[in-house]
C-alpha cells in the first residue's frame, strides 16, 4: 500500500464470533460458512460456488450474542446477485455486528478477465451500500491501489499465498503494511 496509514496487526479469519487475544491491531473477521466446506479445504474453495456463502451466514447469525460478535467483521460475499442486502444488514444489526466485509474476495473469483472487473464493481458498490447504511466496512483485495478513496482508508491487500491455506476453526494471519500474509 505504500501509506502511512497502513494496517499492521493480526488478521483472523473464524468461523465463530468474536475477537482472539493477540497484541497489536486484530482485525477478526466473522465467517462462519467455512465450517461447510469439506476437511482439509483449501481457502480458495470459498471463492468457487460450491455453497451459498451469504445464504450460511445468515443462519449463522440467527445464533449470535452481541458480546461475542460485536466487534468481528461478518465476512459478506458481495457477488451474490440473489441477495437482499436489507435483510443481511437487519440480521447484522440484530446479531450486534456493525461492521461488514467482503469475504471471499471478488478479486480471487476465477473467471474471464472481463468478469473479475465486474465483480469488482460490483463488490464494491455493495461495500459502499453497507457503509451509507452504517456500517464500517473492510476491503479485502488483490491490489488495494485501485480502490475508490472513500474505501482505500480502511483496506487490506490478501496475498495470494493465503488462499493456499487450509481452512480451519481459526485462521490467523499477519498484516504488515496492509499486506496479510502468511505467518513466518
Amino acid at each position: 500500500m505504500g501509506t502511512e496509514e497502513a494496517i499492521t496487526g493480526e488478521y483472523c479469519l473464524s468461523v465463530r464470533p468474536g475477537i482472539p487475544s493477540g497484541a497489536g491491531k486484530t482485525i477478526s473477521v466473522y465467517a462462519p460458512p467455512l465450517a461447510s466446506l469439506p476437511s482439509g479445504s483449501r481457502l480458495i474453495m470459498a471463492t468457487l460456488p460450491v455453497l451459498d456463502w451469504n445464504e450460511l451466514l445468515q443462519a449463522a447469525l440467527l445464533d449470535v450474542q452481541v458480546p461475542e460478535a460485536g466487534a468481528s467483521y461478518a465476512a459478506v460475499l458481495m457477488i451474490d446477485p440473489f441477495a437482499c442486502w436489507s435483510d443481511i444488514a437487519e440480521l447484522l444489526r440484530k446479531g450486534g455486528i456493525s461492521r461488514v466485509t467482503n469475504f471471499p474476495p471478488a478479486s480471487f473469483c476465477q473467471g474471464a478477465s472481463g468478469q473479475n472487473e465486474t465483480f469488482g464493481r460490483v463488490e464494491i458498490e455493495c461495500l459502499e451500500w453497507f457503509q451509507n447504511e452504517g456500517f464500517e466496512v473492510l476491503y479485502n483485495a488483490a491490489d488495494v491501489g485501485q480502490l475508490p478513496q472513500g474505501l482505500s482508508s480502511n483496506a487490506v491487500q490478501l496475498s495470494p499465498e493465503l488462499m493456499n491455506s487450509t481452512i480451519e476453526d481459526e485462521m490467523k494471519f499477519v498484516i504488515v503494511d496492509g499486506v496479510v500474509s502468511l505467518p513466518g
